[in-house]
């Protein structure tokens, strides 16, 4: 896309370099800009054994086998296809951003390396994608620990409006749920199958903004805080989002989507993990 009224310079202490005119893209922040993304990398390469998932400018390729190093020779010939894509319609991949991860139930690394343009890709014990730390086993301890944390940073923000006599405590249940609760549920669809330990220190956050709310002593019980303020605890939030989730899945438009699978709450509560995950 030429746009020949846009020009860019480049600062650097405090000098500016002569400008050029900019032959492609989009301004920052426009509305089809996503759009136009979208309809720019439809053709993307795909394999039979292999998946794109692509949302904005990430771009995950994956796929399953229970011999990783198979798993990664199918990978290798579909990132070939991408490079040779990226190539073709003038767009860079940065190779310090890539990242690689496999999900077993194993801690062992795969031995055979993926490359991204002649760079070898180190296996990461977790990777982040689309604000979800990912683990290789999936146990979620460092997206809920990262959850927490940012949880907790929100909390610290709205701590003067969350405390102040001012609100009404209606009103204070509402900033709850859409500036706190939010960040601590955000994605909860994916990693909510966790362990009731690991999901502890999301259930604890819960209960000190809610505390905060209600201005209640050490005393009291937190059943009582959650039925004052008509607030569901954690586990509660989490069924009801993953059913609401999967029901609506099933008749999506997208066939990724619709083949999701059912959720079933008995069966999460008898696997820590879904055994499907590594089939």
């Amino acid at each position: 896309m030429d746009i020949p009224s846009r020009r860019f310079c480049v600062k650097e202490d405090g000098c500016l370099s002569r400008q050029k005119k900019i032959q492609g893209g989009v301004p920052q922040g426009l509305v089809l800009g996503p759009y136009l993304y979208c309809a720019y990398t439809s053709d993307l390469p795909e394999t039979d054994v292999t998946r794109l998932a692509l949302y904005a400018g990430d771009t995950l390729a994956y796929t399953t086998h229970r011999n990783a190093d198979l798993a990664i020779g199918r990978l290798q010939r579909h990132v070939h296809l991408i490079e040779e894509w990226f190539q073709h319609w003038r767009l860079t991949v940065n190779t310090m951003k890539s990242q690689v991860i496999a999900f077993s139930r194993t801690r062992s690394v795969p031995q055979t390396k993926l490359t991204l343009y002649g760079t070898a890709l180190e296996f990461q014990d977790s990777v982040k994608y689309l604000g979800i730390h990912l683990d290789s086993r999936l146990l979620w301890h460092t997206n809920i620990a990262n959850t927490r944390a940012k949880t907790i940073a929100r909390m610290v923000q709205l701590y003067p409006l969350l405390k102040t006599r001012a609100l009404s405590t209606s009103k204070k249940v509402t900033i709850y749920k859409l500036l706190i609760r939010s960040v601590l549920l955000y994605g909860s669809t994916v990693w909510g199958y966790a362990p009731k330990t690991t999901l502890d220190p999301i259930r604890v956050v819960q209960n000190k903004v809610l505390r905060v709310i209600h201005n209640s002593g050490w005393y009291t019980r937190n059943e009582e805080i959650h039925q004052d303020l008509k607030v569901e605890s954690i586990p509660v939030i989490i069924r009801r989002f993953a059913e609401t989730f999967y029901k609506q899945a099933h008749s999506h438009q997208n066939v990724y989507v619709s083949k999701l699978g059912t959720y079933n709450p008995q069966y999460y509560t008898r696997h820590r993990t879904p055994l499907f995950l590594f089939s």
